[in-house]
C-alpha cells in the first residue's frame, strides 16, 4: 500500500530544472520507439504507458536514487525522444529493427494536447488488474494555472509533467528536508539521467500521483493515460525487421 498526500509534496520556484520543462514544452514533434507488442496495446487501449518508478531494476535502478522510498510509488515516467534518427534507439527500444517508431506531431504542448482529457487514467497492479480510475491534472510552465480534468471518483489524481532530461552522474536530490520533515520536489523528480545514456535526447511525460489528504491506495505497477487519437492519429514508421504481414496486422488494428 501506498500514502498518496499533497501535503507532503512541494515545488521550488527557483528550481534549476524549469529549462527543462521550458525546452520540451516548446518542441512541437516527440517520437516513441516500441516493440510491436508495446504498440498493438497503444492502439487497441488509446493509451501511453506511465512505469512505476518501483519497475525500474538492475541497470535502471538509478532512476530510483535521491527519491525516498515513501515516495516511490507516487511517480511514473514514459520515456519519448527529441532525435529524429538514432540507430541505437532503434537497438535499444524498437525491438532490434522489430519494432516500431511512433511519430507524434502536435499544436501546443504535448501533454496538453495529445491526452484526452475526455477519459480517466487507469491505473493498474503488476498482475495486470485494474485498480481504479481517476483524473488528470496537466502542469506546464507557460498556463496561469493547471488544467484540471474532473475528478469523478477519487480524490486521487496523476498530474502530468514534460520535461527534458539532464544527463549527469551527480546524485540526484529529488527530496527536501524541511525542519525534519521529508517532502518529494516536484522540480527535479526523475530528470537525472546518466551521462552514458546521453545519445538517446531524452523527454519524459512524468506523472506524479497527488490528493488533497493522506489517502491509502493499493501499488500501482503502471498507467495508462488517455491518448486524444481522433485529433492526433499514429504515425507509425517500422523497423526494418518487420513483415509485411506484421505490417497489414497493425493497419487492419488501426
Amino acid at each position: 500500500m501506498i500514502i498518496v498526500d499533497s501535503n507532503k509534496q512541494l515545488i521550488e520556484i527557483n528550481s534549476d530544472f524549469i529549462n527543462l520543462r521550458t525546452t520540451a514544452e516548446e518542441r512541437t514533434e516527440l517520437y516513441h520507439f516500441c516493440s510491436l507488442n508495446s504498440l498493438k496495446k497503444i492502439i487497441t487501449s488509446k493509451s501511453l504507458r506511465l512505469n512505476n518508478l518501483n519497475n525500474f531494476i538492475n541497470n535502471d535502478d538509478y532512476e530510483k536514487r535521491g527519491i525516498g522510498k515513501e515516495f516511490l510509488g507516487l511517480v511514473f515516467i514514459s520515456c519519448l525522444t527529441h532525435s529524429k534518427k538514432n540507430k541505437n534507439l532503434w537497438c535499444e527500444f524498437g525491438d532490434d529493427g522489430r519494432g516500431a517508431k511512433l511519430t507524434f506531431k502536435y499544436s501546443g504542448v504535448f501533454h496538453d494536447e495529445l491526452f484526452d482529457k475526455n477519459r480517466m487514467i487507469e491505473a493498474y497492479s503488476k498482475d495486470d488488474d485494474l485498480i481504479c480510475k481517476f483524473g488528470f491534472s496537466v502542469s506546464n510552465t507557460k498556463a496561469k494555472q493547471l488544467t484540471t480534468s474532473p475528478n469523478f471518483s477519487t480524490n486521487i489524481i496523476t498530474e502530468l509533467i514534460l520535461s527534458d532530461v539532464k544527463y549527469s552522474n551527480l546524485e540526484p536530490q529529488s527530496t527536501v528536508d524541511i525542519n525534519n520533515e521529508n517532502y518529494l520536489n516536484l522540480s527535479n523528480v526523475s530528470r537525472i539521467v546518466l551521462q552514458k545514456y546521453a545519445d538517446e535526447f531524452e523527454t519524459r511525460v512524468i506523472g506524479i500521483l497527488r490528493s488533497v489528504k493522506g489517502t491509502t491506495i493499493e501499488d500501482i505497477s503502471y498507467l495508462l493515460v488517455p491518448l486524444n487519437l481522433d485529433k492526433y492519429p499514429l504515425n507509425i514508421e517500422y523497423g526494418r525487421k518487420v513483415s509485411k504481414n506484421e505490417k497489414d496486422n497493425i493497419q487492419n488494428m488501426l
